[in-house]
């Protein structure tokens, strides 16, 4: 059980969400405040993503691109399972 630091309320381990830098490995928040916290501030976390987007423009760029060429077998297997699942669900669905 933990007691979250927003609504003060104890919930058990699964009604917060995991964090790598937090002192038992989870969120200070239970699920039901973090949701609430992006739903009243939508715009403010978007506005603040967008402008990271474009500071860092050329380094996702880089980052994107070197996770491509590193990944590209994994990336066409998926892209080759998505299009043969839509080809069944295609042939499946169709009435003749």
């Amino acid at each position: 059980m933990k007691t979250c630091t927003k609504c003060h309320v104890e919930q058990s381990l699964d009604q917060y969400d995991k964090d790598v830098k937090g002192r038992n490995g989870l969120h200070a928040k239970c699920r039901t405040c973090r949701a609430a916290y992006r739903a009243a501030n939508r715009e403010k976390l978007t506005a603040k993503q967008v402008e990271y987007r474009e500071v860092n423009r050329e380094e996702i760029l880089a980052r994107d691109k070197a996770y491509r060429e590193a990944n590209r077998d994994a990336i066409n297997q998926r892209k080759r399972d998505k299009r043969a699942e839509e080809r069944w669900a295609r042939l499946t669905s169709s009435t003749c």
